[in-house]
């Protein structure tokens, strides 16, 4: 279950169990009502609704609701190729190596790209400060709005790269 994953067991006829079968997939903000199953391997993305008793088949893929039913973009299970990308991307997902690495990578990502606000404003003061003395205050006060862009391109900028590097280039 990913973050924001809303489960309602009690419906109209009482109190129902939701379950969910091995390798099911919840994304976050979720909602599932009493008596839903997700099958086994079945994905529901982020906004999706399970309504009350309703059933994901294995393997299916659904996102969203449009009028309080889920959307289904996939209804039966993958071919050949994608299985064996899917079954390599799961045994991945389970390997210890693989989850500690991705993992520390993203908390070395989060350490470096949390203070990027405190350096844009330091690198800006510093700059203006200088500018101040050696061309006196007007013209340090004047420079602060393109210092300040400039430190947000370049933020953006260590933004961008360090997200490319985590994820990668999307390629079809």
């Amino acid at each position: 279950l990913a973050s924001s994953v809303s489960v309602f067991c009690e419906g109209a006829d009482g109190l129902e169990a939701v379950r969910l079968h091995r390798g099911a997939n919840v994304l976050d903000h979720c909602v599932l009502m009493a008596g839903a199953r997700v099958g086994e391997r079945a994905v529901l993305g982020s906004g999706t609704l399970a309504p009350e008793g309703a059933y994901f088949p294995p393997e299916s893929v659904s996102t969203g609701q449009v009028g309080g039913k889920p959307v289904r973009l996939r209804f039966q299970a993958p071919n050949e190729e994608q299985q064996a990308a899917e079954n390599t991307a799961m045994r991945r997902l389970n390997n210890d190596f693989e989850f500690w690495s991705f993992n520390g990578v993203l908390i070395g990502a989060a350490i470096f790209i949390s203070p990027l606000p405190q350096y844009q404003a330091l690198a800006t003061l510093t700059l203006c400060a200088a500018a101040s003395q050696a061309w006196g205050i007007g013209f340090g006060l004047a420079l602060v709005p393109a210092v300040w862009l400039f430190a947000n391109l370049g933020a953006l900028a260590a933004n961008w790269v360090v997200k490319w590097c985590m994820v990668g280039r999307y390629t079809e």
